[in-house]
C-alpha cells in the first residue's frame, strides 16, 4: 500500500514540476525594419507556459549601456519592443538566476529614412541696426536638403519680435519680417506622413544677418549759403540754400524725394526741398516750392526722412552784405630787392549752424570785380587806383577773381 502510495506522489510531482515551468529554452524572435529614425520594431515570444513569473526579456543596444526589459506574461506569449532606431541589439531572457540569450545576437535594425539635413540663410533689414525705426523686414529662410525627412513639415522661428510657424510640404520656406543681428531660435518638424510616432524636430538657433551701414545724417558743413546772382535786374540779397547729406543710398534717396520727406521749415509752414542730380544734397527752390525768398536772418529748419531715421536740423540764414576779409602779407622779390604786398582775399565763412554743427557762406558771385586802391595823401585823404599791370595776376581782367567755387559740399571764395 505504501509502496503505490509513493509512486503516486511521484508521479504527480513530475508532472507538476513539468507543467508549472516557463517554455523560455523555446523563445523566438522577429524583427521590423525601420520606416522612420526610430520605429523598428523587436518582438520577443514564448511559447504557452503554466508560470512565467519573474522572467523578462531584456533588450541592450550594442555599444550603450542603456537597456529596457518587459515582463513574459504569465503564460508565455508576446513581449513587444518598439521605437527602436537603426542599430544592433542583444536580446536575452532571464529570471535574475538564470540567462539565456537570444542565439543570433545581434539583431540588425536598419532604416530606410534619412534624417533631416537643414540649413538656414537670412537677409538683413533695409533699415540698419542703429537706426530709429526696428529694422524689421529682413528675411530667414529655412531649407531641407533633397533625399532627406519625408515631410509634411512644421517649420518655426522664435525671435524678439514674436513667433512665426507654418505647415507645409516644400522643403523651403522663408520667413519675413525678421530683425537684424538678434538670435533666431528655428525649429523644423518632420511629420513623416503623419506616421504615430515618427515624428522628429530639430532644433537650431541662427544669428540673423545685420544692417551694418551707417543711418542717414549731415555732413560738416550741412548748410551751405549762396548768393543768388541769377538775375542783375533783381535783388541781390536773396540766398540760395544746399542741404549736404552723408550715407544717401538710392533706396534712402528714392524714400525721400517722396512728397513730405524733404521739407523745409519757414515760418511754420513745410515746404519740399527739391534733390540735386547727381550729388547727396538737396536746395530749396522757392519757385518750385512756392515759398519765400531766403534772405539774411531768416529762421529755417530742414528734416529729412528716409523711413528709418529722421534727421533735422535749425539754423540762421547768414549773408553778410559787408563781409570781405583781406589778409596783408609782404615778401621781398628777390631779382631787385623790392618789397611787394602779398593780399589774399576771403569771401567766405564757416558760421555757427546749431546744434554743434558749421555752415558755410559765401557772400559773393562768380562773376565779380576787385578794386585796388592806395592812398598817397593823408591830409587831403587821397586814394588812387592800383594799376592792373602792378598787380599779379590782374584783377582787372579777370570775371573771377575771387576764385568763387560754388556747387560743392563746401563752397569757397578766396584769392590771392
Amino acid at each position: 500500500m505504501n509502496k503505490y502510495f509513493y509512486l503516486i506522489l511521484l508521479l504527480f510531482s513530475t508532472l507538476f514540476r513539468a507543467e508549472s515551468q516557463c517554455n523560455v529554452s523555446s523563445f523566438t524572435l522577429s524583427k521590423t525594419n525601420a520606416t522612420c529614425l526610430s520605429n523598428g520594431e523587436i518582438s520577443v515570444t514564448v511559447p504557452n507556459s503554466l508560470n512565467c513569473t519573474n522572467w523578462v526579456a531584456v533588450l541592450q543596444k550594442v555599444g550603450t549601456s542603456t537597456f529596457s526589459q518587459l515582463s513574459i506574461p504569465q503564460n508565455g506569449g508576446t513581449v513587444l519592443f518598439n521605437s527602436l532606431t537603426s542599430g544592433n541589439y542583444n536580446v536575452q531572457l532571464t529570471d535574475g538566476f538564470s540567462v539565456i540569450n537570444y542565439a543570433a545576437n545581434p539583431i540588425v535594425i536598419t532604416s530606410s529614412y534619412v534624417n533631416m539635413n537643414v540649413s538656414i540663410t537670412s537677409t538683413p533689414p533695409s533699415c540698419p541696426n542703429n537706426s530709429q525705426v526696428t529694422p524689421s523686414d529682413g528675411t530667414l529662410t529655412v531649407n531641407i536638403a533633397n533625399g532627406t525627412g519625408v515631410g509634411p513639415f512644421v517649420y518655426l522661428v522664435s525671435t524678439p519680435l514674436g513667433i512665426q510657424s507654418i505647415s507645409s510640404n516644400n522643403r523651403t520656406h522663408t520667413f519675413t519680417g525678421i530683425p537684424g543681428g538678434v538670435s533666431a531660435a528655428v525649429s523644423v518638424t518632420d511629420q513623416v506622413n503623419s506616421i504615430s510616432g515618427c515624428s522628429i524636430t530639430i532644433n537650431q538657433t541662427h544669428s540673423t544677418a545685420q544692417n551694418t551701414s551707417q543711418s542717414l545724417s549731415f555732413t560738416d558743413r550741412p548748410f551751405n549759403y549762396e548768393r543768388d546772382c541769377s538775375s542783375p535786374f533783381l535783388s541781390c540779397n536773396n540766398v540760395r540754400l544746399f542741404v549736404n547729406l552723408r550715407n544717401l543710398t538710392g533706396i534712402r534717396l528714392a524714400t525721400i524725394q517722396q512728397p513730405g520727406n524733404a521739407i523745409i521749415s519757414i515760418g511754420g509752414i513745410n515746404y519740399n526741398l527739391t534733390y540735386v542730380s547727381g550729388a547727396a544734397r538737396f536746395k530749396y527752390d522757392p519757385i518750385l516750392a512756392g515759398g519765400p525768398q531766403l534772405t539774411n536772418g531768416m529762421t529755417v529748419t530742414t528734416t529729412f526722412n528716409d523711413g528709418c531715421t529722421t534727421i533735422s536740423k535749425t539754423s540762421t540764414v547768414s549773408m553778410d552784405n559787408n563781409f570781405l576779409l583781406a589778409q596783408l602779407g609782404t615778401e621781398t622779390d628777390p631779382l631787385n630787392c623790392s618789397l611787394k604786398y602779398r593780399v589774399k582775399i576771403l569771401a567766405d565763412r564757416d558760421v555757427s549752424g546749431g546744434n554743434g554743427y558749421i555752415d558755410r557762406a559765401v557772400y559773393f558771385c562768380q562773376n565779380n570785380q576787385l578794386l585796388f586802391q592806395k592812398r598817397i595823401s593823408t591830409a587831403p585823404d587821397v586814394w588812387v587806383t592800383v594799376p592792373g599791370t602792378d598787380i599779379t595776376p590782374n584783377p582787372y581782367v579777370i570775371s573771377n577773381p575771387l576764385s568763387v567755387n560754388l556747387g560743392v559740399t563746401i563752397p569757397s571764395a578766396a584769392s590771392t
